[in-house]
């Protein structure tokens, strides 16, 4: 795992779309699933002096669901660091999640 110094901006995640990461409730659970970063959205509405609001969209595989929490995302860029999602539509093959950072 990559030093938890590593702070989560726009920059980080534009350069990592459509990689996996590693998704679940701990670092050496099981039951971890594999969620690809498809988005990452900056938005117009930043305040100076405070980091830049974005937001990032995941896509993962239908049958295999997150509920709306907090969830490790394991990447080998930027580490495991807790992120907050909210499953947002799905199709037959699948679901996706947002994640807002403000």
């Amino acid at each position: 795992m990559i030093a938890e110094s590593v702070e989560l901006t726009p920059n980080v995640f534009e350069s990592i779309i459509g990689e996996r990461f590693l998704v679940g409730n701990d670092h050496e659970s099981e039951d971890r699933i594999e969620l690809t970063l498809v988005e990452a959205v900056r938005s117009p509405r930043g305040h100076p002096g405070r980091l830049e609001p974005f937001s990032l969209i995941f896509e993962g595989a239908a049958e295999m669901p997150l509920n709306q929490g907090t969830y490790l995302f394991t990447h080998p860029e930027i580490g495991t660091p807790p992120i907050f999602i909210v499953p947002v539509s799905q199709d037959q093959f699948v679901r996706r999640y947002q994640a807002i950072f403000n």
